[in-house]
């Protein structure tokens, strides 16, 4: 378990950027956009998006005799073309509407508050949920190592937020700029500590059933339009 950080501590901020980094002091007021995209959509609708996305990116090269319809190759790139980019806006949309966000997220952290976008992730009701230093009795930081070349480097992936009243919020990495939130708390001085967690093998099987067939999907597009088109 690591005591204390600092913002020179080795491996742990050496590539982290955010604006307004460079001009920090005691009256910063840092705003950190937070990406909803890979926020939880219900199952059954994650299922549909894994199983349909990866459904397309083989369906090119199913037997054409197992087809009930014959298309020219051509027609397959047209069709796939657009359908990365529709899925993205789609997932985007079904996200706001489930979570019920706000058009812009963000956190903001400064030497007397944070504030994090409130919805269903945290269990909070919608808009910003803003928590004084003063009401906050701890924040223990999970984190991941990993050593390449002799070279430790360090990775917030929770947050546990614990207020004086007993109350409790968890913040992931999928969900907001845990990082650059914890290069703020330490600059502000929050009462910290931290512990090391091992890697969550589910939580890389959720981001890779995301990922996975958005790159099969555009490989094959990419593919198609090499072959036909070229």
């Amino acid at each position: 378990m690591i005591e204390k950080l600092t913002l020179n501590s080795r491996g742990w901020f050496e590539n982290i950027y955010f604006k307004g980094k460079d001009q920090l002091s005691a009256a910063s007021n840092i705003k950190l956009k937070v990406t909803a995209i890979f926020y939880p959509l219900p199952f059954l609708v994650e299922a549909f998006f894994f199983i349909g996305l990866l459904f397309m990116a083989i369906f090119p090269f199913i037997n054409k005799s197992l087809l009930l319809f014959q298309f020219e190759p051509i027609t397959f790139f047209w069709v796939y073309l657009p359908t990365v980019p529709c899925y993205i806006l789609l997932r985007y949309i079904l996200i706001k509407l489930y979570h019920r966000l706000d058009s812009k997220l963000h956190c903001v952290i400064n030497k007397d508050n944070i504030e994090i976008p409130a919805n269903r992730i945290i269990d909070e009701p919608n808009g910003q949920l803003v928590l004084s230093k003063e009401e906050i009795k701890n924040i223990k930081i999970y984190y991941f190592s990993s050593t390449n070349d002799r070279k430790s480097s360090y990775k917030a992936c929770e947050f546990l937020i614990t207020t004086k009243l007993g109350k409790s919020i968890k913040l992931k990495l999928d969900y907001f700029p845990l990082q650059q939130m914890l290069y703020l708390l330490i600059y502000f001085d929050y009462p910290l500590n931290y512990e090391k967690k091992y890697f969550a093998i589910l939580g890389l099987i959720r981001v890779l059933c995301i990922i996975l067939p958005v790159v099969a999907h555009t490989a094959v597009t990419g593919l198609l339009f090499k072959e036909y088109l070229f």
